[in-house]
């Protein structure tokens, strides 16, 4: 009718093939094993202190963007 070829069936049955994680190395030194608990410990309570960049809720800037502080703010040029 339309002569049009159909490619190859796909086995969509089979795993893709498992990535390993990457590793990602500190940008900071890591302090010395103080004995208490065991290394791996250690290294989990610095990997938690890392800060993270705080996520922007875009909603709520975009309801507070054309509200106006009802506090008066004067400029302070010299302390």
């Amino acid at each position: 009718m339309l002569n049009i070829d159909q490619p190859t069936a796909i086995d969509f049955r089979q795993k893709p093939p498992e990535q390993k994680p990457k590793i990602v190395m500190c940008s900071q030194p890591l302090p010395p094993h103080i004995y208490i608990g065991s290394p791996e410990d250690t290294l989990q309570s610095c990997f938690g202190m890392i800060p993270k960049p705080p996520h922007k809720d875009l909603i709520k800037a975009a309801v507070n963007m054309n509200k106006v502080s009802p506090l008066p703010i004067h400029r302070v040029d010299n302390f």
